[in-house]
Order: structure tokens, then C-alpha cells, then sequence
């Protein structure tokens, strides 16, 4: 099992790797009571570093027992 700390490094250089020319902002964590189910991190983004988007957060799935980011079926 990993902290939401860990989810949130593990995503943030998801993101940064896929799509590295935007800024992201952490937004916050999903987590549901299964250990086993993926948590769902969410950020903000923005084109510039000062203005995030608010039509709603990018959602980067990680999965708790293999610490990487969950492939999108």
C-alpha cells in the first residue's frame, strides 16, 4: 500500500513525462475503502504557471499495490 503522498509523486511525474507542456496543480485524492482499488489523483492544469483551469481536474489513476499509474483499458 502506498501514502497518498506517494500516489500523488507517482502521478505528477505521469503527467509531467506525457504531457510536459502544461503546469499542473494538485487538486486532491480519491481513495476508496478497498486497499486494492486504484486511487484517483486529481490536478489542475493551465498552459501558464498562475492560471489553472477550473472546467474540472485531470484524473491520473495509480494503483496502490504496484505503485505505477493504472493503463486505461
Amino acid at each position: 500500500m502506498i501514502s497518498d503522498l506517494e500516489a500523488r509523486q507517482i502521478a505528477e511525474k505521469h503527467l509531467k513525462l506525457t504531457n510536459p507542456k502544461f503546469f499542473y496543480k494538485f487538486y486532491g485524492i480519491h481513495r476508496d475503502n478497498d486497499t486494492a482499488s486504484p486511487l484517483s489523483v486529481m490536478f489542475l492544469w493551465s498552459k501558464q504557471p498562475d492560471r489553472f483551469t477550473i472546467d474540472g481536474p485531470i484524473v491520473v489513476e495509480v494503483d496502490p499495490t504496484k505503485a505505477c499509474v493504472k493503463n486505461r483499458d
